[in-house]
């Protein structure tokens, strides 16, 4: 059954790349590599690349590897266009791949916001003004021609290092994705937990005492996400007088700056980290994740904001979860892509690739 779906409608230059999938695969299918079209949608910038899937671990292939900023400022059809701009190119890439070894099976994206199962988003933050409400799997349908699969962007990043990474082996965990805004996502035998509402997992959205006049990218005051994410450490930074606040310094600049001994940095790193480690004990002791696992640019910052958000853990965390691992992911950035890729795969019960075994692609189940 081809993947190209609706090609009637579809551009046929954008969609320039026919994939078969069927029960039982011919020996010419075997000699193909399989890939995935990937694509992260963060609040600064748009990473994507074509994900081979032939194997049991996903492996992106260096070469598709690309990301563009976001523009989220301009709205949610304007990002929606530029998504669309980079499955066609990388659907390119995979065409003009030498002897044409590559084979597209479809679309897989991690979205910002609340993401529910047919792919809307139900609901999202300012970061992204006007995402809210895009019917987002069915638009990239349409655009693309392929099978897409959406899903939380911070539920691809747990699913990426539950499968692959860090949190690999554990029978629970709770990632955390701090960079322009705070994600976060929960796994429970291996399996995500999208909550009743499509809402599981959003750690930004905690209460913190410190945030209680702050107002946060939904709306709402209080919360841990304008106090620890990326935005936040400038912002400290600034009250301490670090940098001007008609020009302030990003999160990176800042942390380079601690890790040269700049007293403010520093400072500003260990106020953050210790916020975000309270909130984080707090959930552990609601959640008894076997794993902690943080990612994302702000995890980055080195080992003076570890161990911040450490000791803010142990002053909340309650005696049954005070010996709970906080580690860094394994994956970094390439955890979304790998995340949903599976995503996608499992999605689509394309569970026995390894085997050379491609379930039909329509039998469109989710991850329960």
């Amino acid at each position: 059954m081809s993947l190209i779906a609706g090609l009637d409608v579809v551009d046929r230059k954008a969609s320039v790349v026919q994939a078969v999938v069927s029960k039982g695969v011919t020996a010419d299918m075997d000699e193909l590599h399989r890939v995935v079209v990937a694509v992260d949608i963060g609040g600064t910038k748009i990473a994507s690349a074509l994900v081979e899937v032939n194997e049991s671990k996903p492996v992106i292939l260096p070469d598709t590897q690309h990301s563009i900023p976001t523009q989220a400022a301009q709205g949610g059809e304007h990002v929606l266009n530029l998504v669309a701009q980079e499955v066609r190119t990388l659907c390119d890439r995979a065409h003009s791949w030498p002897n044409g070894e590559l084979v597209v099976v479809g679309l897989a994206v991690a979205s910002p916001g609340c993401v529910d199962f047919s792919g809307r988003i139900v609901s999202a933050t300012d970061i992204l003004p006007g995402w809210a409400g895009l019917a987002l799997r069915s638009r990239l349908e349409q655009l693309s021609g392929l099978h897409v699969y959406v899903l939380g962007d911070a539920l691809a990043h747990t699913f990426g290092e539950v499968r692959w990474g860090a949190a690999q082996g554990y029978d629970s965990a709770l990632l955390v994705a701090i960079g322009t805004g705070i994600g976060g996502g929960v796994s429970i035998d291996g399996k995500l937990l999208h909550g009743s509402h499509s809402a599981g997992g959003h750690v930004g959205h905690i209460g913190h005492p410190a945030a209680a006049d702050i107002v946060c990218s939904c709306g709402h005051r209080g919360h841990i996400e304008p106090l620890a994410s990326g935005p936040g450490l400038e912002h400290v930074y600034v009250q301490l007088g670090g940098a001007p606040a008609e020009n302030p310094c990003d999160g990176a600049q800042i942390a380079a700056r601690a890790r040269q001994g700049d007293p403010l940095a520093c400072q500003a790193l260990e106020q953050i980290g210790q916020y975000l480690g309270s909130a984080l004990g707090n959930l552990a002791n609601v959640l008894d994740p076997a794993v902690i696992v943080l990612s994302g640019s702000v995890a980055q910052a080195g080992t003076l904001w570890l161990k911040a958000v450490r000791k803010g853990y142990a002053e909340q965390a309650i005696v049954p979860v005070a010996s709970t691992q906080l580690v860094l992911g394994d994956l970094g950035d390439d955890a979304p892509l790998i995340g949903a890729a599976e995503a996608f795969l499992e999605g689509f019960g394309m569970c026995g690739r390894a085997r050379g075994v491609w379930i039909d692609a329509d039998d469109d189940r989710r991850i329960p």
